[in-house]
């Protein structure tokens, strides 16, 4: 083969092979880009006064949770985990779970095609508590005004009874605490507590001071009750002093487990 042919027929397969190239390169059909939309809230979640753990609206603590959650392709939070809680044992978790799992989110999408993803979520625990414990608590001026009757203090303890009043463990929210603590805080609260009956005649005693019978019939029935002040409530109750006893309560807890930021 001469010079010339031999570059005739180089010639050829240089461009031969270009050729082929360009062609595979415009069949191969182009990469588009990859549009992502995360998760966002419908409704941003908040904390209602009845998503507070019950024990820590007591004492006066404020909490902060942090969850890493899934969200489902329809939207839907699930199996959420702690991943932290300030302060840990009053209920902070399993409180910021229940409000996360009863709202919803837009699903991820990845080029419009929904699928399930990771999210983590901060919830913030704070309330306007009552003044900090080192207040003065108000005075109370004794009760002045004419005792009630044998009948009318019976009646008032027919109504006391009728309406039922919440165990201790109840009213503090002690099934929220780990059963460690739940058992510490139920022995100071025996000690500290008037045992139930003591405390039903007690009440009894200030709702027959301040009601008429026919104010207890409208309480018992749900309709309106006679409006009263705090000083008036203050001095017809008189005994417990519920403020002593909390502000007791609240020491202890502090004392032997972490309140965080409490106040009140």
């Amino acid at each position: 083969m001469n010079r010339t042919v031999g570059a005739a027929v180089l010639g050829t397969i240089i461009v031969g092979s270009g050729a082929t190239a360009f062609a595979e390169d415009k069949a191969r059909p182009k990469r588009l880009p990859v549009v992502v939309e995360n998760p966002a809230w419908v409704v941003p979640p908040q904390v209602d006064g009845d998503d507070y753990p019950i024990f820590a609206a007591y004492l006066g603590v404020n909490g902060s949770v942090s969850l890493e959650c899934m969200v489902t392709p329809q939207g839907s939070p699930e199996n959420c985990l702690v991943k932290d809680e300030r302060p840990t044992g009053l209920g902070f978790g399993d409180a910021a779970k229940r409000i996360i799992l009863r709202h919803r989110l837009t699903p991820r999408r990845v080029n419009g095609v929904a699928t399930p993803a990771k999210f983590v979520v901060r919830l913030p625990f704070t309330a306007d508590f009552e003044e900090p414990e080192d207040a003065a608590p108000p005075p109370t001026t004794p009760w002045t005004g004419p005792e009630p009757s044998a009948p009318q203090l019976a009646n008032a303890l027919e109504v006391i009874e009728a309406v039922g009043i919440p165990s201790v463990a109840e009213r503090l929210g002690l099934d929220e605490l780990p059963e460690s603590r739940r058992t510490a805080v139920q022995a100071w609260a025996t000690e500290l507590f008037p045992p139930d009956a003591e405390l039903a005649e007690a009440l009894a005693l200030g709702m027959a001071r301040l009601w008429a019978k026919e104010a207890m019939d409208r309480f018992v029935l749900g309709t309106e009750a006679p409006q009263i002040t705090e000083a008036e409530a203050r001095a017809a109750y008189g005994e417990p002093d519920f403020t002593a006893i909390d502000a007791e309560m609240k020491r202890r807890y502090c004392a032997a487990y972490d309140c965080g930021d409490a106040r009140k």
